[in-house]
């Protein structure tokens, strides 16, 4: 990761880890990460329910792309799994999932 320097702010490059004290990133991924259940379990015909992240990194782009890992559950079979989707929150236009997918 390298950081650049623009008009006295600091902005990290590259793809970072964040952590759950970054609390306005880490509910824009949480917000992201559920929508990509969501749109899963509308194309799917699934029933998965999002309980919590546990790995989230960053990268800053036109916007942001979150790498998000994180459990679900399977309410048809109260099966708790690890999801790992990729979500780019485009400036102005809402997020669009790259991928999704159970580990």
């Amino acid at each position: 990761m390298f950081r650049a320097t623009i008009y006295g702010a600091t902005i990290p490059c590259g793809i970072v880890r964040i952590k759950k004290e970054d609390e306005i990133k880490y509910k824009k991924a949480e917000c992201a990460a559920k929508l990509a259940v969501e749109k899963y379990n509308n194309k799917e015909n699934k029933k998965l329910l999002f309980l919590e992240i546990t790995n989230l990194n960053m990268q800053a782009t036109a916007g942001a792309l979150y790498y998000i890992t994180f459990k679900a559950k399977d309410s048809s079979s109260d099966q708790v799994q690890i999801y790992q989707t990729k979500v780019w929150e485009k400036i102005n236009t809402g997020y669009d999932i790259k991928v999704f997918r159970m580990v």
